[in-house]
Formats: structure tokens, sequence, C-alpha cells
């Protein structure tokens, strides 16, 4: 039985997207994409094909970000399933990195503070810095300087 990363109605979307975004891409870009799916079949954990997954949304956002947020969704929902923290905020960072990209601020923000909760109960001081700096730019872009302020005084704090 080959297992598929994505469940329920996410796995049909991803597949479909898949088929009709593939045509589009580069043949060089088509191959990645095929190499890194192919990786995640073999993958011999969960925990591996979260990261294939990770990486796989990040290469194909300059093609297509629905594919590259259903991609990042995938890896969400996978690490929600094997219950690891330390996976489940990356891939929250990583839908607030592709959000962020493409300028959807309140998305970003909103993923960003998902993998700081997470980071935090991780007691991992050098992503939570990270994260906190981030959120700190993104709401200065915004205009919400209190906000960006407060978070970078926490990232101080660190």
């Amino acid at each position: 039985m080959i297992f598929f990363p994505i469940s329920g109605w996410r796995s049909v979307f991803f597949i479909l997207i898949f088929l009709f975004i593939i045509p589009k891409f580069s043949i060089s870009q088509e191959n990645s994409v095929a190499d890194s799916l192919r990786k995640i079949l073999k993958a011999s954990d969960d925990l591996e094909k979260i990261e294939i997954l990770i990486q796989l949304s990040e290469e194909v956002y300059d093609s297509s970000f629905v594919f590259a947020i259903e991609i990042a969704l995938g890896a969400k929902d996978l690490a929600k399933v094997t219950s690891n923290k330390e996976n489940l905020a990356e891939a929250f960072e990583n839908l607030g990195y592709l959000y962020q990209k493409e300028e959807n601020f309140n998305k970003a923000i909103e993923q960003y503070s998902q993998a700081l909760q997470l980071q935090n109960e991780l007691g991992n001081q050098l992503k939570t810095i990270q994260l906190q700096t981030t959120l700190g730019r993104i709401y200065r872009k915004l205009g919400n300087y209190e906000k960006a302020i407060e978070n970078d005084l926490k990232s101080l704090e660190i």
C-alpha cells in the first residue's frame, strides 16, 4: 500500500493541482518536483516526509503559490498526526513564510504565532528570537509599531 501524506479532500485537491500545474513547470523544475514526490513515497517515516513536503513547498512557490500552500498544508496536517511539536512548528513557520512572501501579512502572523507558541513550549530560544523578530518586521510593515516594538523587546529579553 502506498501512503500518501495528505488525507481527505486535500489529497484529491493536491493530486488535481499536481496534474494541472506540473505541465506548466520547466523541465528542470518538473524533475525536481517529481524527485521530491518520489522521496516522499520512499521516505521511511512521517518525520522525513514532513521535511520533504516543506522543502517541496518552497521549491514550487515561484511557479504556483496555490500548489506551494497545498503542499505546506499537507506537511502541517501530517505533523499534527505525528504529534511532533518540532515538525509542527516548522510546518507553521513554513506557512508563515509563504504567506509573508505573498504579502498576506495577517495569515503570516497567524502561522508564525502558532510556530512561536510551539517553539516556546519546546524551549528553543534561537527559533523563538527569530520568530519574534520576524513578527516585529511584519507588524512594522503593517504600521502597528506598538506590536512591532513589543515583539522586538521580547526577542531582546531572551
